[in-house]
């Protein structure tokens, strides 16, 4: 399957991973490229190799503190941005077609429903991403009757939907955070081992 038939949140989400694999290959090619020529001008004992790889090391090493000083700085200016661009969906009838795909993702992925207010930014058409399942560890809440859009298979006619009870923009938020911060000590164990 290539990536253009996927769905639009999926290819979002992938397209991003790209990115960070490739400048994981080109960080990870350049420390391997320098420590060649340390171990050339080790094995040769030659300067100008040792020179290079210890300039080279030292910049390696200040950019990383580089991108850690400023991913503390820009912390809450993503939370920010986050917080607007799930903002800037609501209503979420009058939402265009790949913000919703995005916000279906999310609800199925993160077992929350709705933005802000929950399941209740859906007014009475609550989306089947929102629907509870049996392995969901999410606190679930009854629906509302007659607000949503989606029949449950096996479900008799007087059986209680359940759906997701939180709403999604904190949870959201809460995840990027926490893979902000593991990703900040995982800079921080190279600063302090390189």
């Amino acid at each position: 399957m290539t990536l253009s038939s996927q769905p639009v949140a999926t290819r979002i989400f992938a397209e991003g991973a790209i990115i960070g694999v490739h400048v994981l290959y080109g960080f990870t090619t350049v420390t391997l490229i320098l420590a060649l020529f340390g171990g050339f001008g080790a094995l040769k004992q030659k300067k100008w190799p040792l020179i290079v790889f210890t300039i080279g090391m030292t910049l390696s090493c200040l950019v990383i503190v580089g991108i850690e000083i400023l991913t503390q700085a820009m912390k809450t200016k993503l939370e920010n941005h986050m917080r607007n661009f799930y903002m800037n969906i609501l209503p979420l009838t009058n939402a265009t077609e790949s913000d919703l795909a995005v916000l279906d993702y999310v609800q199925r992925d993160l077992q929350c429903c709705g933005v802000e207010q929950g399941y209740m930014d859906w007014n009475n058409n609550i989306p089947g991403s929102c629907l509870c399942n049996s392995e969901s560890t999410n606190l679930c809440v009854v629906a509302p009757k007659g607000s949503y859009q989606f029949t449950v298979e096996g479900s008799v006619e007087d059986q209680s939907v359940m759906i997701y009870a939180k709403p999604c923009l904190s949870i959201v938020i809460a995840e990027s955070m926490f893979h902000l911060n593991v990703q900040s000590g995982i800079r921080v164990g190279f600063i302090l081992l390189w």
